[in-house]
C-alpha cells in the first residue's frame, strides 16, 4: 500500500464570500499548532442531513471539529480513491464474527 502525507492539522474555516483565501500567519486567531503550513478557509453548503451526519461523527469520533472529520475524510478518500481507481484495488470488509467477506463498491 502507498503512503500518504498527513493532511494538515490546521481546521477549515470558512469566508462569507465562498471563496478559498489564504490567511497570512499574523492574522490567525486562535491558532494552537503552529506547524508553518499555509492554510486555507473554504465555505461549503451542506443539506440539513449531510450537516446532521457531519456533527453526528463529530460525535462519534471525539474530533476535535467539524473540520477534523472533514481532513480524516479527504485522507480516507484519498487512499480509496488511489487504491480503487488508480491501482486496481478492491476494498474487502471481513467480519471478525463469521469470517464472512465483503467487497464494498466505491466510485
Amino acid at each position: 500500500m502507498n503512503q500518504y502525507a498527513p493532511m494538515p492539522s490546521e481546521p477549515l474555516k470558512s469566508d462569507k464570500k465562498g471563496d478559498v483565501s489564504e490567511k497570512p500567519e499574523s492574522q490567525k486567531k486562535n491558532n494552537k499548532k503552529r506547524t508553518g503550513a499555509k492554510t486555507y478557509k473554504i465555505q461549503i453548503q451542506l443539506s440539513e442531513l449531510a450537516k446532521d451526519r457531519l456533527f453526528e461523527l463529530v460525535d462519534r469520533t471525539d474530533a476535535d471539529s467539524a473540520a477534523q472529520v472533514v481532513r480524516d475524510a479527504l485522507r480516507v478518500y484519498d487512499v480509496l480513491f488511489d487504491e480503487v481507481k488508480e491501482n486496481g484495488q478492491d476494498i474487502v470488509l471481513r467480519s471478525k464474527a463469521t469470517g464472512e467477506t465483503e467487497v464494498v463498491r466505491f466510485f
